[in-house]
């Protein structure tokens, strides 16, 4: 920084000496004004290839007076030392008003595997903070080895603090994936809905949403991304690891399509067009993504909406990222009220009838909507990609799959299961499990929900004298929210409204359930359950994958599923995001328990019976470790999103395994998720999952098929780890079975052998020995030794 030394004037006096002093006070006031700058929104890096990755910042003007210039030139420095020390690497990148100040530098000459560290440098000096990620090689390089992800969708300002990116941060990964709603547009006023007697204003948590309106220009979205990227959650997990991002509808507007915006205000002329390039312009200008195209200076001149695009992890994994709002979505069914919409119809067939008097003329109602709706959804012309980007898609994974890369990993937006929750299949399930007492309490919630008799309701059952009682995590403030919420059916709660218009508001919804549940009947097009034509395109596509999973967000909801084609084959796993702070199912089905809302969606077994698992109730992510064995999923959920204090607060609500084809052949396992222990919190943290238990090889038997044992060998002794029922025979795919359950995951089929087993006596048997006798015959059994890879 110069200062008034290196302006020294001469010896002199007069005018030259004061006019040497006033320059070096103007050059004093320069080199000050120069500090004027600051990065209040962080750093971020993206999209990383081998040899290059994005960079982000935006520098922000502090001064008192507008900025020297309509652009600022950043020094930008990338090290291997966190101290800047050891190899640097210095670029530059300018940031414009253009562009809202934001940077974006594609930082070039970079090699994979190399942990970088790196900063901003604004003129006079300013440094921004610190931010580190590191490449992947190229695809189909051996070297890989796991690939670790944290996948996040739906952050809301309003209902909740960001603290699953501030979890996040704390983790080893090689990038985090943003699956869309990085921001809503929403006023403070529009989201959730709710009814006129408590607006969604007074349900906020988290407040200060700026500008405190919905957002229609591009200045608007600029100010929300802004305050956004103001978290300290958001900013410690954008420098610790690089960004993968795609949108969904929020950054522009809610059920976004590809000729506009159902929501739209009809006041607003010609705001379709205009909105959409804003909002696309903001999110290109404030995410650290890699554009095939420029920025325009207008929005109007805006049009990059192809951010599909692929990005490899050598051989473990290729990622495939589409674009499914804005290039060629279909429309919703009730744009301009021309289309189809089955909750209202559904509602007038059932909603007068009690749902145990169902007779003939109700079944005829219902089938016709049903009718209605499936040709709707099949209709092989409705798309959400569009027909060149699911060309794109197939040869992308062919070109994947023919390198030898492992995963063929396919990010979507919106979930590839049905959303067909059953009530009346989860009772019968909890009863068949013999969970009684939940199958009792979840019997009387549903016949109370949809009978319409005040006096059932308010009766003098011990289990709904006061109304359901909801334990949820739920943290938008109604008068009747707290650590329980408590919903009265009949509307009797002191001072306060149901939020579903009455009692006679929830009946129906429970009715219109029952009626979707029972016949199957679509309530929700948004996500692919409303374009089934090409969703089994894209089965089609999965099904020529090495391994194929899919990731989605949207729904607020944790799901993990298989997906399968129409014949029963499974060809994908799916892995499904909750949102990080927004409202869901706790808002739709307020009338049900959550653990029992959970058991009904799984009950209902989604897409061709597909669901495994579902997760109402929590905010947070999945953390995905991907190997050449294995994708195993960890579904984190947050304790407390609804207060500052809870940013370490969290934990692993549930963990599964998808192993590949080669693996499952080998463990003898089915074509199908498996249910497995979360991974601790020091392996997230480290990166470096824990080896199985060090056993020398296992072997499985059944001598004289009477009762067959797994042994662990280890240093010549043998340890017999569990035993199968007596008169039990063992298959090749049940000894892997039970190998597995006791603890031992990494293991290979060889051929089968035979093991002198000795004499008959229990003690022997269980050692596996003979004392150094010999045996023949019916003391020879075959067995089958499982070796570590």
């Amino acid at each position: 920084m110069a200062t008034l030394s290196s302006f020294a004037a001469p010896r002199s006096s007069g005018p030259v000496a004061v006019c040497y002093a006033l320059l070096a006070l103007g050059a004093l006031a320069i080199a000050r004004g120069q500090q004027d700058w600051s990065f209040q929104h962080g750093v971020a890096s993206g999209d990383p290839l081998p040899d290059r990755v994005v960079l982000w910042t935006r520098a922000t003007w502090t001064g008192t007076a507008a900025p020297p210039s309509d652009s600022v030139e950043l020094s930008v420095e990338v090290a291997t030392g966190q101290d800047f020390s050891g190899e640097l690497i210095d670029y530059k990148v300018t940031c414009t008003a253009a562009a809202d100040w934001t940077c974006k530098l594609d930082a070039m000459g970079l090699s994979p595997a190399v942990k970088y560290f790196y900063r901003f440098k604004a003129p006079g000096g300013v440094t921004s903070p610190t931010g580190r990620f590191h490449l992947p090689y190229p695809r189909g390089d051996a070297r890989q080895g796991r690939v670790r992800l944290a996948v996040f969708s739906c952050s809301n300002w309003g209902f909740g603090y960001f603290h699953a990116y501030g979890v996040a941060a704390r983790y080893e990964l090689d990038a985090w994936v943003h699956l869309g709603d990085f921001i809503y547009e929403y006023g403070p006023d529009s989201y959730p809905a709710s009814d006129p007697d408590h607006p969604a204003s007074n349900q906020a948590v988290r407040f200060g949403l700026s500008p405190a309106h919905e957002i229609l220009t591009l200045a608007d979205y600029r100010q929300r991304y802004a305050l956004y990227r103001t978290d300290p959650s958001l900013q410690a997990l954008s420098a610790s690891t690089p960004t993968i991002a795609i949108w969904d509808d929020h950054e522009t507007a809610n059920n976004a399509w590809r000729d506009g915006f159902p929501d739209a205000p009809a006041s607003q002329n010609n705001i379709t067009a205009l909105r959409r390039a804003a909002g696309v312009q903001a999110w290109h200008e404030w995410l650290p993504v890699r554009p095939s195209g420029g920025v325009g200076t207008q929005p109007s001149a805006y049009a990059e909406l192809a951010i599909n695009r692929t990005l490899h992890f050598g051989s473990t994994l290729s990622l495939f990222l589409t674009e499914d709002r804005l290039q060629a979505r279909s429309s919703p069914p009730y744009v301009n009220g021309a289309l189809y919409s089955s909750p209202g119809a559904l509602g007038a067939a059932v909603g007068g009838v009690l749902p145990s008097k169902w007779g003939p003329a109700e079944e005829a109602k219902i089938l016709a909507v049903k009718a209605q709706t499936d040709a709707f959804a099949g209709d092989p012309n409705r798309t959400i990609l569009g027909k060149p980007q699911v060309a794109w898609l197939k040869q992308q994974n062919d070109d994947s799959s023919a390198a030898g890369v492992t995963w063929q990993l396919f990010a979507v937006t919106t979930i590839m299961q049905d959303i067909l929750p059953n009530p009346s299949a989860a009772i019968a399930a909890a009863n068949a499990s013999g969970d009684a007492a939940n199958a009792a309490f979840w019997g009387a919630v549903w016949a109370n929900c949809s009978s319409g008799a005040v006096a059932q309701v308010n009766g003098s059952s011990p289990t709904n004298a006061d109304g359901i009682h909801l334990y949820s995590t739920a943290c938008y403030r109604r008068p009747y929210v707290g650590a329980e919420l408590k919903f009265n059916l009949s509307d009797r709660t002191p001072g306060a409204a149901t939020g579903y218009g009455g009692f006679v508001g929830v009946v129906a919804a429970c009715r219109l359930l029952e009626a979707s549940s029972r016949y199957n009947v679509i309530l929700d097009f948004d996500a692919w359950q409303g374009f089934r034509a090409e969703r089994d395109e894209l089965l089609d596509i999965a099904s020529d994958s090495n391994n194929a999973v899919f990731i989605a967000g949207d729904s607020h909801v944790f799901w993990a599923s298989v997906l399968k084609k129409a014949n029963g084959k499974v060809v994908a796993a799916e892995f499904d995001v909750s949102s990080v702070t927004s409202v869901g199912f706790e808002e739709i089905f307020p009338f049900m328990p959550v653990d029992m809302l959970a058991a009904s969606l799984v009950a209902g077994g989604g897409f061709r019976g597909g669901l495994r698992y579902a997760n109402t109730d929590r905010k947070g992510f999945i953390y995905l470790a991907i190997d050449g064995e294995k994708q195993h999923a960890d579904y984190i959920g947050i304790d407390d999103h609804c207060t500052p204090a809870g940013v370490n607060s969290s934990f692993c609500m549930a963990g599964f395994d998808r192993y590949t084809s080669i693996e499952r052949a080998k463990r003898g396992l089915p074509n199908d998720l498996q249910r497995t222990a979360c991974l601790t919190e020091e392996e997230r943290v480290s990166g470096a999952v824990a080896a199985p238990p060090s056993y020398d090889r296992v072997g499985c038997s059944s001598y004289n098929g009477a009762k067959p044992t797994v042994f662990a060998f280890t240093s010549g002794s043998t340890q017999v780890v569990a035993e199968a029922a007596r008169g039990q025979s063992y298959t090749v795919e049940q000894c892997a079975t039970a190998a597995r359950a006791a603890g031992m995951r990494l293991f290979a089929l060889n051929p089968t052998r035979t093991r002198c087993l000795g004499s008959k006596k229990a003690g022997t048997r269980k050692q596996g020995l003979r004392g150094g006798a010999t045996c023949s015959g019916a003391g020879r059994v075959p067995i089958y030794y499982l070796t570590r890879k």
